[in-house]
């Protein structure tokens, strides 16, 4: 590994990346603005695929987060943003009601999620 010219050692952007392998050949990247960023937006598809992937390796039950991403699709008609903490907590499926409390805070999925009836 080799730092470049940039003063800034906390620097993420723009990557340059050089593979060299033993056989000579050479790969080349340079990544000026990560995925994700304003300029390089994830599409929806990838945002909650990574959404997902994240929320399992966290030990989180998937129909808990498929409930929650129809939380955040119809924010606007939530009357209690206090449910996102709720559904946020580790422990949220054993709370009593679990997802059956969702429906009864006046919160209505935009779609239902996988599993989970409003």
């Amino acid at each position: 590994m080799s730092l470049d010219s940039n003063p800034d050692v906390n620097a993420l952007w723009p990557q340059h990346f050089v593979i060299e392998l033993r056989d000579g050949r050479r790969w080349e990247r340079r990544i000026e603005t990560p995925i994700g960023h304003p300029d390089n937006p994830l599409s929806r598809e990838r945002h909650l695929a990574k959404f997902r992937k994240c929320w399992a390796i966290g030990g989180m039950a998937p129909e808990v987060g498929e409930a929650l991403i129809g939380q955040v699709d119809s924010l606007e008609q939530c009357p209690d943003v206090a449910n996102l903490a709720r559904m946020l907590a580790r422990n949220w499926g054993a709370l009593p009601g679990g997802l059956a409390w969702v429906a009864s805070v006046g919160c209505r999925f935009s779609r239902a999620p996988t599993g989970v009836s409003p």
